[in-house]
């Protein structure tokens, strides 16, 4: 699972926190941080910096210019920086929820999964409403595997924002580990969907329901949306032919695995099942020339050699045949009598760990992790001087 980290911060909360700990906050430094703020909502995360800075030189220990400026640093991806500040805000001020929140999921970042529960714990202590450290928390205990904890943090994160869409999002996540809640899952990301129309992660997510649900042509239809809204996102293409390849409909998935090879031409995947769908049409050349790029990037993979020597025993090149099949039985170890055995495709096309990677959407190949960080970044400017 792709580790959703949340910096929501309760910003009026902390523009009071800042007034309590400090007699007085200068005109000037307000105004800094208020610029600064200006400059974080344009994600201009250096100028922001710049002047938080600028205002901790006149202020050094106002606690909102520290809490920000770490969330500046954390977006730059200075997640060191950013927990020296988170930290420097928990040390003037240690009963503030938002800061123990946010150092967690600095930690999370960083992959030291215990101290973030302890921070996060320690949030929700401070501050039973917060949840957003819920969130976090459970997104904690999920990386440990601590699958029902999570699933209690989520739950109690809905109970308080019960329009949070990545809640829904990640509790379907979740759901869809476990065997026989998959309309659990399918529930949550219909609310996801209603919430959040033009977001694929929702329809590539539904459609593993589907494909689990066994009704590949309503996965078909949440793939094809996901694609629409996400046209060069690689792998939907893979997802959706395979289900066209399930269904039979070559055509359509040989489409779907070109376009993924013009998107991403190293993914041997996709030239291994556009390879088995010319040889379904009985396109046996079309097949060889893709099952040879197949072992071009990945020279072990030795059912390419066999899917060779069938399309050379097809094409009459019985010589050809026998060379791939002895470099297949090499490779792979099975005995000759049980290679000579596989004389069918479907004896040996079906791949589960190749034709079902139905993994979500986020996963650590998304090629565009900044945007997804910042889609999940939504602060609510109010108070003066934040």
């Amino acid at each position: 699972m792709f580790l959703i980290i949340l910096l929501i911060i309760a910003v009026a909360a902390l523009y009071l926190s800042g007034i309590k700990t400090q007699p007085v906050i200068h005109q000037e430094v307000l105004e800094l941080c208020q610029k600064a703020f200006s400059h974080f909502r344009n994600k201009n995360y250096q100028e922001a910096i710049d002047l938080y800075s600028s205002a901790l030189g006149k202020e050094p220990d106002y606690v909102p210019a520290y809490v920000m400026r770490g969330n500046a640093f954390y977006f730059l991806g200075e997640v060191d920086l950013a927990l020296n500040d988170f930290t420097r805000a928990i040390e003037i001020k240690p009963d503030l929820a938002e800061a123990y929140n946010n150092r967690g999921n600095a930690y999370l970042a960083k992959g030291e999964t215990d101290r973030a529960i302890e921070d996060l714990s320690r949030a929700v202590e401070l501050d039973p409403n917060l949840s957003q450290a819920f969130f976090n928390r459970a997104g904690a205990f999920s990386e440990k595997g601590e699958y029902q904890k999570a699933m209690e943090d989520y739950n109690h994160s809905l109970s308080l924002e019960p329009r949070d869409l990545e809640s829904y999002f990640e509790r379907a996540t979740l759901l869809l580990k476990w065997k026989g809640f998959g309309e659990l899952a399918l529930a949550d990301l219909n609310r996801f969907i209603e919430l959040n129309p033009k977001s694929f992660r929702g329809y590539a997510a539904r459609a593993i329901c589907h494909v689990e649900g066994g009704n590949l042509i309503k996965a078909i239809v949440d793939l094809s949306r996901a694609i629409e809204l996400k046209p060069d996102y690689a792998p939907l293409y893979f997802r959706r032919g395979v289900c066209f390849f399930s269904q039979g409909d070559f055509t359509s998935a040989i489409q779907d695995f070109s376009r993924l090879i013009e998107l991403d031409p190293q993914f041997f995947k996709a030239y291994w099942k556009r390879g088995l769908c010319f040889l379904e049409e009985g396109k046996m050349e079309e097949a060889i020339e893709d099952f040879s790029q197949v072992l071009e990037l990945n020279p072990n993979f030795w059912k390419a050699y066999l899917a060779k020597a069938f399309a050379y025993r097809t094409l009459g090149e019985l010589e050809k045949a026998k060379k791939e099949e002895e470099i297949a039985r090499e490779i792979s170890g099975i005995d000759e009598n049980a290679i000579s055995a596989l004389t069918q495709l479907s004896d040996w096309e079906d791949d589960p760990s190749l034709d079902l990677e139905f993994t979500l959407p986020f996963d650590q190949t998304e090629p565009n992790n900044e945007e997804k960080k910042e889609e999940y970044y939504n602060p609510t400017p109010v108070g003066e001087g934040v």
